[in-house]
């Protein structure tokens, strides 16, 4: 075995980085007025790049039992084949254990691994220029508002995309690409009961574009007391632990 070289990875990932790789979002997310690539747009770009850079993906499932939940994992690995230097990444997934919910947890997986790995942005973007336009600035722009008694500054929207996207986050990880199960999480966390805890008062959002800018900071709070007392307290989606930056499971 030849000698490693210490560089020649980060050589390799660079080539590859600057490397146009014109990605068809091939996927139209139901609830989102935006597209995302799924794992077979992605892989037909990128393999024959990385092929050429001389760089091997490999990627394993792996499913365990954690606390009586199913945990499902896909390491993500590229190797160097030169210098057999890698880097990886392993984020997980928990889910009820089905076959469709596995098949869905692993092929997610694959696709959020290798983008993260290679830096990927696999949404559609709001023009030619790469500026992605999110599901969140989307949801901004068309959920149904009052009239303001003081105009939104450009920091309060940025304020309101950033809750959102925590909301996201977290909702996400908990439903695990379960379109269904991610609407009924929402709809629970944000559900407001009366002091008899049966009585609703507010009823909850089913979908991310009911949530209004004014109204992102209380659900926000609402959403994180659901995950906590999912995952436990002060705890924030990590990384290797579904952060959902591409958001392509819809809800």
């Amino acid at each position: 075995m030849a000698e490693t070289k210490p560089g020649k990875l980060s050589k390799a990932l660079l080539a590859v980085q600057g490397t146009e790789m014109p990605i068809k979002a091939d996927a139209e997310n139901k609830h989102f007025t935006y597209k995302y690539a799924t794992l077979h747009s992605i892989m037909e770009v990128v393999e024959p790049v990385l092929t050429k850079n001389k760089l091997l993906l490999i990627q394993r499932p792996y499913m365990d039992i954690v606390d009586g939940h199913y945990q499902v994992s896909v390491q993500t690995q590229l190797v160097h084949t030169e210098s057999d230097e890698h880097i990886e990444c392993e984020p997980s997934a928990v889910c009820d254990g089905t076959p469709q919910q596995v098949g869905s947890a692993i092929t997610y997986l694959r696709r959020y691994g290798l983008s993260a790995i290679l830096g990927l942005v696999t949404e559609d973007d709001d023009d030619g220029e790469g500026t992605r336009k999110s599901a969140y600035a989307a949801a901004a722009e068309k959920a149904p508002t009052k009239k303001p008694k003081k105009e939104s500054t450009p920091e309060d929207k940025k304020a309101a995309h950033e809750k959102r996207m925590k909301i996201t986050d977290m909702v996400m990880e908990m439903a695990q690409g379960d379109e269904e199960r991610a609407a009924d999480i929402l709809e629970a966390a944000t559900t407001t009961y009366a002091e008899d805890g049966v009585t609703v008062e507010w009823a909850g959002k089913k979908s991310i574009l009911n949530i209004t800018d004014a109204a992102a900071g209380v659900n926000l709070g609402k959403v994180r007391k659901h995950y906590e007392a999912w995952k436990g307290p002060d705890t924030e989606p990590a990384d290797g632990e579904m952060e959902f930056e591409d958001k392509d499971i819809p809800f």
